[in-house]
Order: structure tokens, then C-alpha cells, then sequence
């Protein structure tokens, strides 16, 4: 009989084990479909330095995954992942500047302080980067006032219903590429432009 209660626990153990949906961290992957990047607006996906040039090398740099379950989840909702540590980027002589993993992974399940995501269920995702060798977590580097850390929009994501699926399922198609440090948004460039521009005109009337 005791036996028999052992059994149906890890059953029980394993069940719940395999019943969260889960994510590839991964962002030099090849997404999969066009229609995608045109929905993404994004060809890549990317981080690049403050200059918006060339993409982020050096492993002080980490990255790390944050979420909340359910679509469309406000940003002060999303958690890391119970256990999951930062990934480094790659160094400045890598063939994948701009990316942070080192393999594909379909390892870390939706499961953290913010809730649960089971198989199938969605999720909203973001990615945060920050200098790892200064500050062991983004809360910690962006309390920081004259720290560097970065972030992209936030996404959603469906994880597969099964854990069998291809390593494509997983993968996070609604991530853009994005820019650390204090960068303008095009918008705020294009009305910096234009009332200098009026500027310009009222002083030509003068």
C-alpha cells in the first residue's frame, strides 16, 4: 500500500512537471515566417549598443527573460522565471553579435511569482539587459540612475500544448530587436526636428 501511495505521488509529481508551458530563450534563431516580421515590423531580433550600430557584444552584458500569464499583461505584472539566471552575451569575436544564448533550449517553463502558464496557454513575454558585472539583477541596475540597461516591448507568446513539439514552437516570434541606454524614439526625434524647423520659419519672418 505504501508502495502503491509513492507511485501515484510521483505521478502526481510528474504530471504537474509536464503540464507548464515553456519557451526557448533564444534570439539567433531563424523565425519562421515571414509574415511574422512583417506583422513585427523587425527583420531581427537582435540588441544593440547605445548607438544603435553595431549589435552588443561582451559578456558583462546579461539578458533575462521576464513574464506574466495571459495576453497583453501590463509590464509592473511580469516576473523572472523561478530559478532562471541571466545569460551573458557573446563575446566581441563571435559570429552572432547581438545575442545572447548559447543554444537552442526549450528548458524553461513559465513559472515564477507572477503565476503559472500551462501547456498552451500565452503568455506575455519581455526581455532585459543590463551590465551584469555591476548590478546582479534589472531592478537593481535601473535604480540605479546612471546605469545602462535596455528592454524590448512587450510580446505574447502561446506555448506549446505539447513538450514534444518542434524546437521552432518555442521559439519567441514576437520579439523585436531593441536598444540599450537612453536612446530617443524615432517619434521624439521627428518632433524635435520638426519644431526646430518652426523655429526656424518664425525667426525667418521676423
Amino acid at each position: 500500500m505504501k508502495k502503491l501511495l509513492i507511485a501515484i505521488a510521483l505521478t502526481g509529481i510528474t504530471t504537474v512537471g509536464f503540464s507548464q508551458g515553456s519557451v526557448s530563450f533564444a534570439n539567433n534563431v531563424t523565425f519562421s515566417t515571414a509574415a511574422v516580421t512583417a506583422a513585427n515590423g523587425h527583420a531581427d531580433r537582435f540588441v544593440y549598443d547605445t548607438n544603435n550600430s553595431s549589435k552588443l557584444t561582451n559578456t558583462k552584458w546579461v539578458a533575462q527573460l521576464y513574464f506574466a500569464p495571459g495576453a497583453n499583461q501590463a509590464e509592473s505584472s511580469l516576473s523572472t522565471i523561478t530559478g532562471d539566471s541571466a545569460s551573458p552575451f557573446r563575446v566581441t569575436s563571435t559570429s552572432s553579435p547581438g545575442t545572447w544564448n548559447f543554444g537552442v533550449d526549450a528548458g524553461r517553463s513559465l513559472t515564477g511569482a507572477s503565476g503559472n502558464v500551462g501547456l498552451g496557454g500565452t503568455a506575455t513575454l519581455q526581455v532585459r539587459v543590463w551590465d551584469g558585472s555591476l548590478f546582479s539583477t534589472y531592478a537593481l541596475a535601473t535604480a540605479n540612475p546612471t546605469a545602462v540597461t535596455g528592454k524590448s516591448l512587450t510580446f505574447n507568446y502561446t506555448a506549446p500544448s505539447s513538450g514534444n513539439a518542434a524546437p521552432e514552437a518555442f521559439y519567441m516570434e514576437g520579439l523585436q530587436s531593441f536598444t540599450i541606454g537612453a536612446v530617443p524614439e524615432p517619434s521624439t526625434i521627428a518632433l524635435g526636428v520638426l519644431g526646430a524647423a518652426s523655429l526656424f520659419v518664425v525667426r525667418r519672418r521676423k
